[in-house]
């Protein structure tokens, strides 16, 4: 199956741009994966979180993050790649001084409501959810 739709870019408050090249919002019927390419302008975090279903897979293109997984700290760099498991609450924060660009699998396939977020955007920062 060729696919020749591409869903827009999703953008977080945070800094993160989200494009799924394959899964649900690109209208393929991939329910075991999906596939998409994150871009971070330098500083940019993610909101910690964790799937209770989905594991990811991260390869980082370009640039170098900071990656937090559970309670390890990871200096990610490009060209490296990790598996992040079921149910471990993650975040990456681009570190460099350039775009970060990173290739995000997910499995099963990622939707909107699959993430359970630990911390959330208060308009000015990040803090703790509550």
């Amino acid at each position: 199956m060729i696919l020749q739709k591409r869903a827009s870019f999703i953008e977080t408050p945070t800094g993160e741009r989200i494009l799924e090249i394959l899964g649900h919002e690109t209208g393929a019927i991939a329910p075991k994966h999906s596939v998409a390419e994150v871009y971070m302008e330098p500083g940019a975090t993610s909101l910690k979180h964790y799937h209770p279903i989905v594991e990811e897979s991260y390869w980082l293109i370009e640039g170098q993050a900071h990656l937090e997984v559970d309670n390890e700290t990871i200096d990610f760099k490009a060209g490296d790649m990790i598996q992040i498991p079921v149910g471990a609450a993650h975040k990456i924060t681009n570190t460099g001084e350039g775009i970060l660009k990173m290739i995000v699998c997910c499995a099963p396939a990622w939707t909107p409501d699959c993430s359970v977020f630990t911390e959330e955007w208060d308009g000015e920062k990040v803090v703790p959810k509550s």
